[in-house]
């Protein structure tokens, strides 16, 4: 392989991973970099001190190095880590390490519905950490299924892990964040694993005006996936929904909907009034259920 295919990632304490490459090899690596999903700026002004002539500068900020230098071996480039280079990606014991994937790890599904070997209840802080942790966000903005935070996340269910509630609602926000559109059917189908003790939770979720259109509809979603679970509980999700759905005056339209479709999956026929009074108000999207839809329901 000749000089001009290798490349020295370098971490700066204000601008993250980075790297200079002679500018005859800029554009092909710039393409490698995309094909791969990375996130990248070339030659930013706010790194002025980083270049040198006859290079293009490379800032990668928080993208996992590990990562990153293993979508550039997979394009033929030789590529050293200088030795202040530091990842998240380093600091996870086993068993919890194996999420990760890196190099695909074998025997490991993208979409976990069975507990790993090793991965018990003890782990529930770790799998915390890396369903939230920004530089596996970062490193994932292309957002492929199987990735470390998402398997976390699926673990995070399949546990019953009451303590990560708050923390799986808070992830809601990397659906408009990141524009990861199957994150809040994730983050739902786990926390509908966990069962009643989100309710609560939710209820507030939903109550709090301050949340965007998608993390309402993927918290009204939860609330559907709780008693697909756990039957039993049924009757308390729909008094969550119902709760929610009396606020229809202040409620976004959408988010009326939203409610209103979940009833519906429910089987919920006590809330026929208060439907009916929320489309009689013109406060709900028609686009997300009709009336039509909910006269042949309860037909």
């Amino acid at each position: 392989m000749s000089d001009v295919d290798e490349l020295t990632l370098e971490h700066h304490s204000v601008h993250g991973t980075w790297c200079n490459v002679e500018i005859t090899k800029a554009e092909r690596l710039r393409q490698c970099l995309t094909a791969a999903g990375v996130c990248f700026s070339m030659d930013p002004k706010r790194a002025a001190e980083l270049a040198r002539p006859a290079y293009c500068t490379f800032v990668f900020g928080e993208y996992p190095p590990y990562r990153l230098a293993d979508a550039l071996l997979d394009s033929d480039w030789e590529v050293t880590l200088a030795p202040d280079i530091i990842s998240t990606e380093l600091s996870y014991s086993a068993p919890v390490d194996q999420l990760l994937g890196l190099g695909n790890t074998p025997g490991m599904p993208q979409r976990l519905d069975h507990l790993p070997p090793g991965i018990t209840l003890k782990d529930v802080p770790e799998l915390i950490r890396m369903a939230g942790d920004p530089e596996l966000w970062t490193g994932s903005a292309s957002y492929e299924t199987g990735c470390g935070p998402n398997r976390a996340i699926a673990l995070l269910g399949l546990l019953r892990a009451k303590s990560a509630i708050p923390y799986l609602l808070n992830l809601l926000r990397l659906i408009e964040e990141k524009e990861i559109m199957t994150l809040g059917e994730e983050i739902g189908e786990a926390l509908g694993q966990i069962g009643a003790d989100a309710l609560v939770p939710l209820a507030a979720y939903l109550a709090d005006a301050s949340h965007n259109a998608q993390e309402q509809e993927a918290a009204s979603e939860a609330v559907r996936c709780i008693a697909e679970h756990y039957p039993d509980s049924t009757s308390e999700c729909i008094a969550v929904l119902s709760n929610q759905l009396t606020r229809f005056q202040s409620n976004s339209p959408w988010l009326n909907g939203w409610l209103i479709s979940v009833l519906l999956d429910l089987k919920a026929r006590p809330a026929i009034p208060l439907i009916e009074k929320a489309f009689a108000a013109g406060r709900v999207d028609s686009n997300i259920v009709s009336r039509e839809e909910v006269a042949s329901e309860f037909d």
